[in-house]
């Protein structure tokens, strides 16, 4: 959370025009709340839990994810960015979700995945946000694989998404048996830049880079002062 924000405001303050990507993991049981949502409720759904998981709240919107097996992403661009026909706050959304349905399609598990209609739910309205699907989510077999929520900042997006990995990892999905390997889920982030490119042919170089100094520094600090704080994760 301390780094897609640090993100966020590094590339504001620099004015860039591109965008950034980034999927990333966990390094310990972890649920993450939307900004808005109440912190006693969520530690009362995960207190029967074997485990102890982090709860950090995130400073985007939408309900709450369980995290670990799961793939999570960033996306951190200027509003200006979308095409035109993705314009409004449903079509960032959507745009970001067409991105994934297709870099997902390239994986033999995920080829009938499908997005559900925007009649399809009412988004922002959800406490356990892969209990019940929202608009443009979507679903594999009748069942939520992958949601986001979204924060606007400046003239900016901070796009943060969820794969659930572990829907079909070992399981049974309407009756068929799926056992998705971790070299297709390593394999995700190169499909979905592709698709990107495709959908999108002015994102600029494919780079690879670590964080930078000030990147790294502000997120060290918001991580100490926010996101690892009572005062921040308990807030409402």
């Amino acid at each position: 959370m301390a780094i897609d924000e640090a993100l966020l405001r590094c590339a504001q303050e620099r004015g860039a025009q591109g965008l950034i990507v980034r999927f990333y993991d966990w390094d310990r049981p972890s649920v993450s709340i939307g900004y808005f949502l109440n912190h006693s409720m969520a530690r009362a759904m995960v207190a029967p839990d074997a485990e102890n998981p982090f709860v950090v709240r995130r400073p985007t919107g939408g309900g709450m994810v369980r995290h670990g097996s799961d793939v999570t992403y960033s996306m951190i661009f200027p509003q200006a960015w979308l095409p035109p026909e993705f314009s409004g706050d449903s079509g960032s959304y959507r745009f970001v979700h067409g991105i994934l349905s297709k870099a997902l399609l390239g994986i033999r598990e995920f080829e009938d995945i499908e997005a559900l209609p925007g009649a399809g739910g009412q988004r922002g309205k959800i406490f356990n946000c892969f209990a019940q699907p929202s608009p443009f989510d979507l679903m594999l077999h009748g069942k939520k694989i992958a949601g986001a929520a979204q924060r606007r900042s400046k003239g900016w997006i901070l796009h943060q998404g969820s794969v659930q990995w572990e829907h079909a990892i070992g399981g049974s999905v309407a009756g068929r048996s799926v056992i998705l390997s971790r070299k297709a889920e390593k394999d995700l982030p190169r499909r979905f830049f592709a698709c990107l490119t495709q959908a999108q042919n002015d994102i600029g170089p494919n780079i690879f880079r670590p964080l930078t100094p000030e990147e790294s520094q502000l997120a060290s600090q918001l991580f100490a002062t926010r996101y690892n704080t009572p005062a921040w994760n308990k807030k409402f």
